[in-house]
């Protein structure tokens, strides 16, 4: 099938594609507002759906998450911390898409913006310890 605007893709007769669905939600604030709040309360009434949706995308499912949780003792593999009020965030190579542990969200930025480089925490190390007072 195609889009009323002509592209091909999975639509059912005469229904938009998702790109126009999403430009018509962008362009009408109550529209999009409504959307909003829709999604958020499917988030909290289907928990466990949405963590099953987010694991799709590395390839865990949620009995993989939550044994990796256990075996980390249900804390950062980095900082040791834990909030209850977050889960922890997959980390995973972005070169080989290969799982390596469960993060806090601070240890996940900070893993993220550093490049996954190890020579620049190196640095950073030698840095603190320079400077440190």
């Amino acid at each position: 099938m195609t889009c009323v605007c002509g592209r091909p893709g999975r639509t059912k007769k005469g229904k938009e594609c998702g790109a126009c669905r999403m430009r018509r939600v962008r362009t009408n604030p109550k529209r999009a507002e409504e959307n909003r709040r829709r999604v958020r309360e499917w988030q909290l009434k289907f928990p466990e759906k949405r963590l099953a949706q987010r694991l799709k995308l590395y390839g865990l499912s949620v009995e993989e998450y939550r044994s990796m949780e256990s075996r980390q003792g249900g804390v950062c593999a980095i900082c040791k911390l834990s909030d209850p009020r977050h889960r922890l965030s997959v980390d995973h190579d972005h070169g080989t898409d290969v799982v390596r542990g469960l993060l806090c969200s601070r240890c996940n930025l900070v893993l993220g913006r550093c490049g996954d480089s190890i020579e620049l925490f190196q640095r950073t190390i030698s840095y603190l310890e320079a400077t440190w007072s």
